[in-house]
């Protein structure tokens, strides 16, 4: 069973629940624990890739077949991300997503897919006083 957190993003993945990031125990993580429901059971995600996404807490994923995209949040600095990694289930690697022209950094926002597309809404760009 993962460690209690917050701030993480959950997606749905065969029979199973993804879930990625946020807070856990006080500190920003980059893990990675599956749920499977059938069996009841929990699994922490190796992965395999040498290359990974910054731990981040506020940001968004979605499943776009066998790949989970995230997007953003903040990092341990508290700096507002813009950055899209995939995750792909098949090889338990993550890769870093180019992007011509990313949205500004922001966190506490939302993502849905549309067809092929990532569609991101909303959350924190500034704070302002």
């Amino acid at each position: 069973m993962p460690p209690n957190r917050d701030e993480h993003t959950a997606v749905l993945y065969e029979d199973s629940m993804i879930i990625y990031g946020g807070f856990e125990d006080g500190l920003r993580t980059n893990s990675i624990y599956r749920y499977y429901f059938k069996e009841n059971k929990w699994e922490k995600v190796n992965i395999l890739s040498t290359s990974c996404p910054s731990p981040r807490a506020g940001h968004s994923a979605v499943m776009f077949g066998e790949k989970m995209a995230i997007f953003g949040g903040r990092d341990d600095e508290n700096n507002k991300l813009n950055d899209i990694w995939l995750f792909d289930f098949s090889s338990y690697a993550w890769d870093y997503e180019e992007c011509e022209h990313p949205p500004c950094g922001r966190a506490g926002h939302t993502a849905s897919l549309y067809k092929d597309m990532m569609l991101i809404f909303g959350g924190i760009i500034e704070v302002t006083k």
